[in-house]
This record gives structure tokens, C-alpha cells and sequence, in this order.
């Protein structure tokens, strides 16, 4: 498990991606920094497979106690409801992998 912090841009914005340029194929993951503070990726590398995940949260890994020690425990009502949104995105080809490099390169200045 890996934990990150993300750059966000001026609209508070964060993205995160894997890319294969050999297949010229990659996925990315937009979504709001704010509502989504924490970000943790995994991976598995074993027999022959290969996976990773993605995560963005409102939580890390680190438990409830953590966070209630930090002041940031997030928590909603019983019987409330919160609506969050992530966009998957497909890229293909070489122009746009190099479109998304420069896109996080312009992100971490």
C-alpha cells in the first residue's frame, strides 16, 4: 500500500493514472482534492498477474482512531446521504499519453 499526496490544481482538482506506453493505452482518474483528501494505491504483482488499484478517499488507512485524533474524522448522519463523482477516462495513443504527462507536469509546476 502506498499513500500519496496529490497535487490539485486552481479549481481544487486532482487526477491520478496508469499508462502503458508500449500498449499506448492508459486510464485516468479525475476528481475533487476536497472530497477526496486521501489517496492510496496497491498493487499486486503475483504469478504471472499484475493489478493495481487506485484509490481516492475521505478516509486513509490509518483507522477511525487516527482521524478522530487528527480532528478530520469524516462522518455523516444516520439516514443522510453524501453524492461524490470520479471520471474514468480511457486514453489511447501516444499523443494523448504525452497530453496527460504534460498535464501533471503543469500540475506540479
Amino acid at each position: 500500500m502506498y499513500l500519496h499526496e496529490l497535487a490539485a490544481d486552481e479549481n481544487g482538482r486532482s487526477f491520478a493514472a496508469v499508462v502503458n506506453r508500449k500498449l499506448g493505452l492508459g486510464v485516468v482518474i479525475d476528481f475533487d482534492a476536497s472530497l477526496f483528501p486521501y489517496f492510496m494505491e496497491w498493487k499486486s504483482t503475483g504469478a504471472g498477474d499484475y493489478v493495481v488499484g487506485l484509490e481516492p478517499s475521505n478516509s486513509s488507512v490509518h483507522g477511525r482512531g487516527w482521524h478522530e485524533q487528527r480532528g478530520d474524522l469524516h462522518a455523516i448522519a444516520p439516514q443522510a446521504s453524501e453524492r461524490k463523482s470520479l471520471t474514468f477516462t480511457v486514453i489511447e495513443g501516444e499523443a494523448a499519453i504525452d497530453g496527460l504527462i504534460a498535464r501533471r507536469d503543469a500540475l506540479l509546476g
